[in-house]
C-alpha cells in the first residue's frame, strides 16, 4: 500500500507542476496575443494615416 501512495503522491505533484505550467502559458501566449493585435492595429492605423495624408498633399515630382 506504502508503494501505491508514493505513486500517487508523486502523479499528483506532477499534475500540479503541469497544469501550473499550462496556466503560465496560457497567459504568456494571451498577453503576446493582445500586444500582436495592438501593434498590428497601431501599424495599421498609422498606414491608414499616411495614405490620407498622400491623398490630402499629393507630392509633385515634375518639378
Amino acid at each position: 500500500m506504502g508503494q501505491t501512495e508514493e505513486v500517487f503522491e508523486a502523479l499528483n505533484v506532477l499534475c500540479a507542476a503541469w497544469q501550473t505550467t499550462v496556466l503560465l502559458t496560457v497567459q504568456i501566449t494571451t498577453v503576446q496575443d493582445c500586444n500582436n493585435k495592438r501593434s498590428h492595429q497601431a501599424l495599421q492605423q498609422n498606414h491608414s494615416i499616411g495614405d490620407q495624408a498622400a491623398f490630402e498633399n499629393p507630392r509633385d515630382d515634375t518639378a
